[in-house]
């Protein structure tokens, strides 16, 4: 067994101070050298999806790098913000939304439960401050599929909708905001789920920083010794981003 001390003496100052210098800088090393990939990672995605094509190319203003804490640890994520749209841009025969209530109506909940919903079949239009719409644009056979589930209860459902004071009649003209689920249609390309053309994007992306390993251990052995004193992204993630940023991962880790 080989052991390695540093005695108290003047001659060794300098190698004390290296020592202590690593010692404290570790979590600041392994912080680099996650800012570091999800730097290449977040250029990575980019590229690939401007090489995928005109489907994926409304993506590219959406890619952010963000971070959040998780104890000592600066985790950092590259993302697609979610695209909010006007009713107008979408099309409404292949769009389905789901109700998010943003407060506690009984009616806003039915429509909540009842999710996911045809936009053209929508019976009463929320305000944004009422509740959000997320928007899936799907196949016409998925379209519908999910008509023919919901034939049977919507009489029932507009009945209840009556019953809580509402009026279906009165918003039929009035254009809603949709935030698109890109999170949702990032899946589907990435596996060619339900028919989709398969377009992998976020694994190669990530396969490809995972595999440079040699740039990983230079970044942290730089970080020991003179770590950065900042490392700026676009914006810190909410949390209900981390929780869709967690679930993605999942999806597509490698």
């Amino acid at each position: 067994m080989i052991s390695f001390s540093v005695k108290p003496d003047s001659s060794n100052k300098k190698a004390k101070r290296l020592l202590q210098s690593i010692a404290t800088n570790a979590q600041k090393a392994a912080n680099e050298v996650a800012y570091d990939a999800a730097q290449r990672y977040h250029e990575n995605v980019k590229l690939r999806l401007d090489e995928a094509g005109e489907r994926f190319r409304t993506m590219l203003d959406g890619i952010e790098l963000v971070s959040f804490n998780q104890g000592d640890m600066d985790l950092f994520a590259v993302i697609a913000k979610m695209r909010t749209v006007t009713e107008s841009e979408v099309d409404k025969e292949l769009m389905t939304v789901t109700v998010v209530p943003k407060v506690q109506e009984a009616w806003l909940q039915l429509l909540a439960d009842e999710s996911p919903w045809p936009l053209t079949w929508l019976p009463i239009k929320p305000t944004p401050l009422q509740a959000e719409l997320v928007g899936r644009r799907v196949r016409q056979d998925e379209m519908e599929v999910l008509r023919e589930r919901k034939k049977p209860r919507l009489e029932n459902i507009l009945s209840l909708l009556r019953s809580y004071g509402i009026d279906t009649s009165v918003d039929a003209e009035v254009e809603v905001e949709i935030r698109i689920d890109t999170n949702w249609e990032a899946v589907r390309a990435e596996y060619g789920l339900d028919g989709f053309d398969r377009v992998s994007v976020w694994q190669p992306a990530l396969k490809e920083v995972l595999a440079d390993r040699e740039r990983v251990v230079a970044v942290m052995e730089k970080a020991l010794l003179h770590p950065r004193q900042s490392m700026p992204v676009e914006r810190a993630a909410t949390g209900a981003e981390i929780g869709s940023i967690q679930q993605f991962q999942g999806m597509i880790k490698v």
